[in-house]
């Protein structure tokens, strides 16, 4: 993170410019034998014939029972697990996105099971109830995964434009690099995290940033590397976004931090940053908050120059209204290491 960070003056000079099978049963008897080999080819028949039919066949018993209870408004939201050369996962709790991922994986059939597997392709589908039960279907390069085998499928065309549009349209979204190095994630803010913990499970950049998250009615809760606690307000729910490198985090207003992408493509937006430092330092732009277990040092650091996106008003009050409790969240962030 470039460590352009924030002076809490600027709150003040916004606030005074401004005015989110049945098997097939023969009928030989102990007197009729079956010759040599016959019953090997017959079985190979139904074999056959058994991997064929709706997808819902070809699943474990829990996830096939999807298609017959289906409730949209029992459903707390689906995630998308893309594997590639990195994996990114994407998550909505849009009703009408999770009935379009239903709709299209009910038109899906299987025409027969085959041997073929591709590394880094896999995409997974799991619905998220509102008792958090998953049921996961997951698919290898365009070919069902279910419970006995890889299965050739048809009508899968309406399924992967539903992944598109989660994709493009997702609640919640993180990408990791396959190499866990110095790649960047970016996740969106909903406090309730319908990703179950898996922005968690994902965050593994470094433990100076790995985190927790756990909303309540007093705000979202981090808790970086296990050490340094945060907690945004209740009313950012929705607002921000973060950016996460090795040994920083970033927090911005989403609609500046939008605004000015689409403008002019520069990074503004920025509400405060987080870094961590192996030794203590003294600067003008940051504030020491607390120590990291390996006995290194965590700064909240502050914007030096105007961050809301000025065109828009609306904007810009918004940005007001945020980094107004920047200093706040900052004066109550603490580490769980003594000193």
């Amino acid at each position: 993170m470039q460590k352009k960070n924030i002076r809490r003056i600027l709150c003040l000079v916004l606030a005074a410019s401004l005015t989110f099978a049945v098997s097939g049963c023969g009928t030989k008897t102990s007197e009729d034998p079956v010759p040599t080999g016959q019953a090997s080819v017959e079985s190979s028949a139904d074999d056959d014939m058994a991997a064929t039919g709706p997808i819902w066949s070809f699943l474990d018993e829990e996830t096939a029972a999807l298609s017959k209870d289906f409730d949209v408004s029992n459903m707390k939201c689906v995630r998308l697990n893309v594997v590639e050369t990195s994996e990114s996962i994407y998550n909505t709790t849009d009703p009408e996105i999770i009935e379009q991922v239903y709709k299209a994986l009910d038109k899906v059939s299987v025409t027969g099971l085959t041997t073929e597997q591709t590394p880094n392709a896999d995409q997974t589908f799991t619905f998220i109830d509102n008792d958090g039960k998953e049921y996961s279907i997951k698919f290898n390069d365009n070919n069902l995964v279910g419970k006995d085998g890889i299965y050739l499928i048809i009508g899968d065309e309406d399924l992967w434009d539903a992944a598109i549009n989660l994709r493009e349209n997702a609640t919640e979204s993180y990408t990791e690099s396959a190499d866990d190095t110095d790649e960047e994630s970016s996740i969106s803010g909903d406090s309730e995290d319908p990703m179950n913990g898996r922005a968690e499970e994902a965050s593994k950049t470094t433990s100076h940033f790995a985190y927790k998250q756990e909303s309540s009615g007093d705000g979202t809760e981090f808790i970086f590397g296990d050490a340094l606690v945060i907690t945004l307000p209740p009313d950012w729910d929705g607002k921000w976004a973060m950016e996460q490198g090795n040994d920083y985090v970033t927090f911005y207003h989403t609609d500046s931090h939008e605004a000015w992408m689409e403008y002019d493509g520069s990074d503004g937006g920025v509400l405060f940053g987080i870094y961590y430092s192996k030794d203590k330092e003294d600067s003008e732009n940051a504030e020491y908050v607390g120590l990291a277990r390996d006995g290194g040092y965590y700064y909240f650091s502050f914007p030096s120059d105007m961050q809301a996106y000025m065109d828009d008003e609306s904007i810009v009050e918004d940005y007001a209204s945020l980094a107004e409790e920047v200093d706040s969240i900052a004066a109550n962030a603490f580490s769980t290491i003594s000193e």
